[in-house]
């Protein structure tokens, strides 16, 4: 499940080690959703997010996060709100590893 893959992330790259002003983590999802097969890509691009889509991909695990900002909207106006929706439609969780995991050891 994500919540496992999220625990696994949390032991190489805890969350507490993120800057402040960054979003990691569970970005778009459940953490009851199935990980079984998870797309790891440095950005949250359209690009990586159809491949995952056509590939049958259930994560995207991202190094740059989707969400910066706390949302005032979700709709398909913005591309955060575009790739979120996209993704929920075809029950894809995002997550994000940032500054945490450029802190972690290693």
């Amino acid at each position: 499940t994500v919540s496992s893959l999220l625990n696994a992330l949390e032991t190489i790259a805890p969350a507490r080690w993120a800057f402040d002003f960054d979003s990691v983590g569970l970005q778009v999802g459940s953490k009851n959703w199935p990980a079984d097969k998870v797309l790891l890509s440095l950005d949250r691009s359209m690009a990586a997010l159809d491949f995952a889509i056509s590939t049958g991909h259930n994560v995207l695990l991202t190094h740059h996060p989707l969400f910066f900002h706390p949302l005032t909207r979700l709709d398909d106006s913005t591309y955060e709100g575009r790739f979120a929706l996209k993704a929920v439609h075809h029950g894809i969780s995002i997550i994000a590893a940032h500054t945490n995991w450029d802190a972690a050891p290693g």
